[in-house]
């Protein structure tokens, strides 16, 4: 089996301009940060079409295809919007997003990341092997039964899982070669996710990315099919979760008290965001509770936190 890898998708952004700021600063990060061409004057790029679209009047011409760049909004608000697509990211990678945002803040930029889709390649399953999961009812999820979709055509096979509309949403496609399982991001998810880029913390993004899959809905686990989804996500309790070291206790214990709890600092994470509450002191907060076989009681405090904010 291949090693699977995650990357950027898909990866949209509002960015906000204070008093008679203009979009230069925004298209000279485009070109310096986002695609590495430093020195080059923007000006000679971002030509409006003539049409518009997403709520702006102007939908410009950008140098590579694939990356949309919108500017003056229909509401007159100072801000404008950058598409970045599947193609192009291939080569910009998280890094080039990462430095794109970082430069946004450096000319006192602020910005809101409005979807973020995250690609696992190479998974062990299939569309039609989690199809089959939903149909039978063998899956793990608070979603309704009806909430899927299943697209067959001369591409390939494709199976949606959550709505279209909500802020998160799971797909499984079949790529002639290998299998990808897709998570897209909306509205606040979005955001925190963007907030996680623009930090830097790559690591921290596949983790909570998996995380977040697994939280929309847990497959059977049959010919290890769905365990790739607990390992990467695991990796947000090096990040969050201290593990102790004391007596040994029932490995499934332990591991079903992790999994419950990794779903919650998912949780936890974004609506501290969203409520404007400290990362870091999520993180500390967070880290002084330890996985073991008594973490029931802890996971029920956690959960009393949630209800609390």
């Amino acid at each position: 089996m291949s090693e699977i890898s995650v990357k950027l998708d898909y990866f949209s952004v509002t960015v906000f301009m204070q008093g008679d700021v203009g979009h230069k600063p925004v298209t000279d990060c485009i070109l310096s940060d986002l695609l590495g061409l430093s020195g080059v004057d923007s000006s000679a790029y971002f030509e409006g079409q003539g049409f518009g679209g997403r709520g702006y009047s102007q939908v410009c011409l950008c140098p590579i295809p694939g990356l949309v760049f919108y500017r003056y909004p229909s509401s007159g608000s100072g801000h404008c919007h950058v598409e970045i697509k599947g193609e192009p990211l291939a080569s910009i990678s998280f890094d080039g997003v990462h430095r794109f945002l970082k430069g946004l803040e450096d000319a006192d930029l602020t910005f809101r990341a409005s979807r973020v889709d995250l690609a696992f390649d190479y998974v062990p399953c299939s569309p039609v092997e989690l199809f089959n999961a939903w149909k039978a009812r063998k899956v793990k999820t608070r979603l309704h039964y009806d909430s899927h979709d299943w697209r067959e055509n001369s591409r390939g096979k494709t199976f949606y899982w959550g709505s279209v509309t909500s802020e998160r949403q799971g797909i499984c496609y079949d790529m002639r070669g290998f299998n990808r399982v897709e998570l897209r991001c909306r509205q606040k998810t979005a955001a925190f996710l963007g907030v996680i880029v623009g930090e830097g913390n790559e690591h921290t993004l596949w983790a909570i990315g998996a995380g977040l899959i697994n939280g929309l809905a847990q497959f059977p686990d049959d010919g290890n099919h769905w365990g790739w989804v607990q390992k990467i996500a695991s990796g947000v309790n090096r990040h969050f979760v201290a593990v102790p070291q004391k007596k040994p206790v029932a490995q499934a214990v332990v591991a079903r008290a992790r999994e419950r709890f990794m779903n919650l600092c998912a949780e936890l994470a974004i609506i501290a965001n969203a409520l404007g509450i400290d990362s870091e002191m999520v993180s500390q907060t967070v880290a002084s509770v330890t996985i073991d076989a008594n973490s029931n009681k802890k996971i029920r405090d956690l959960q009393k936190v949630l209800g609390s904010l």
